[in-house]
């Protein structure tokens, strides 16, 4: 039975989906922290540019590596030798 299954290594792949999440939650964080910081410090034109420039920053870096990831895990794998 294990000899019938295809090798697709889901589990070093949700490894990295999980390390890409907590990575990209850490610089959210950091960026929150510096807006907090620039809103203080009466700079609040450049928090706005920096907290809406993150708004579609973010999510876009997110999913572009999420995409590329993809290949390095499935492509070749479950193929005969």
């Amino acid at each position: 039975m294990a000899g019938s299954s295809f090798a697709i290594p889901m589990e070093p792949f949700l490894d990295a989906v999980f390390l890409t999440s907590f990575i990209f939650s850490f610089f959210a964080i950091v960026e929150i922290i510096t807006v907090h910081y620039l809103i203080v410090g009466d700079k609040e034109s450049l928090a706005v540019r920096i907290h809406r420039s993150s708004l579609w920053i973010f999510p876009l870096a997110y999913f572009v590596v999420l995409v590329v990831q993809v290949p390095l895990f499935f492509v070749g794998t479950g193929r005969p030798q």
